[in-house]
């Protein structure tokens, strides 16, 4: 008799065990008001003509920053408002003929007046609406950081041409977009290990693009992480219409993928790691042009991306740049 008790509570463990380690999650930002977060954004792109004049000269970027991250206001359904300050920017550029590079961490004011821009977004600060699954629903505040970040540049006569650098890659449109490409992970499914999941991502300023992204839940650890993989396909979206820069009409054609490991906390949704490395090809056709100029160019781009969205446990911001 005593020997069949303790088989059947040794059989009950080992089905409480195993029911466990299956139990199926529901992975989500749990955003509290006022609690503090930063987010690192490190992206390295290579670019390559592979046709006209340029064909073989290779461009070299790498563009990172840093956010301090409150939030704002929470809402009913779990998602907040989140006010994200430039807290850290490291630029670099190379191309065939200079090199030139910036940052912050490193207080060095002798730098190209090239990127006088990039260092004026130093304390600028914006407003992201989030949702529990990482959606970027609205970003608002760029207006007023184009509008500061003139008064801070220094009068010369590329003034303007700095302001609108910065105008055309930093306002509330790219930003939105590029930040749900990074956080809009989650599905409003429960998963477990092994699950895995769909999402699409249309980008409509400019490159006119369709990410076709697969999550699947790669492992699940016993401390409270789990690790997710991304495999995307990347096209010209269907019926994308041509672009205008000036007197110049274009169309272009892309394709590509991107592979990806994202480390998450299961109980927080706080991304610990994401690396990201992309390859596209761009074929880009001049429709219209007053001027004279190759009909057509033909680009290839490498590019990898490593972002992080932690929790932070302090209220003073102490991270390596």
């Amino acid at each position: 008799m005593r020997l069949r008790i303790i088989l059947i509570i040794a059989v009950g463990l080992c089905v409480n065990l195993c029911n466990g380690s299956g139990d199926k999650k529901q992975y989500c930002y749990k955003f509290e008001k006022s609690q503090q977060y930063y987010i690192k954004h490190i992206m390295r792109r290579k670019v390559e003509p592979k046709s006209g004049r340029s064909k073989g000269l290779v461009i070299e970027q790498n563009f990172s920053f840093g956010y301090q991250v409150v939030v704002k206001k929470v809402g009913a359904d779990g998602g907040a408002w989140l006010e994200l300050g430039y807290d850290w920017v490291s630029i670099k550029q190379k191309d065939f003929e200079k090199e030139v590079s910036y940052n912050s961490a490193k207080n060095d004011d002798n730098i190209s007046p090239l990127l006088w821009g990039y260092r004026a977004l130093l304390g600028e600060v914006f407003q992201v609406k989030m949702s529990r699954l990482g959606k970027v629903e609205q970003v608002k505040g760029f207006v007023e950081i184009h509008q500061s970040v003139k008064e801070k540049i220094k009068p010369n006569p590329g003034r303007k041409m700095l302001v609108r650098q910065i105008q055309n890659q930093f306002n509330d449109f790219l930003m939105r977009e590029l930040l749900t490409n990074l956080t809009d992970i989650y599905t409003d499914k429960k998963v477990k290990q092994g699950s895995s999941w769909s999402k699409s991502l249309e980008t409509s300023y400019d490159a006119q693009i369709v990410f076709n992204n697969k999550y699947k839940v790669n492992e699940v650890t016993d401390d409270g992480f789990a690790i997710i993989g991304l495999k995307s396909k990347i096209k010209t979206k269907f019926g994308a219409k041509p672009v205008i820069r000036g007197s110049v009409t274009l169309k272009t054609k892309s394709t590509g993928n991107q592979t990806g490991t994202i480390k998450i906390n299961e109980s927080t949704g706080e991304i610990i790691s994401s690396d990201i490395s992309k390859k596209m090809t761009t074929i880009t056709k001049v429709i219209s042009s007053k001027a004279s100029m190759p009909k057509s160019n033909h680009v290839e781009i490498e590019s990898s991306i490593h972002f992080e969205f932690k929790k932070l446990a302090l209220s003073k911001v102490e991270v390596e740049k």
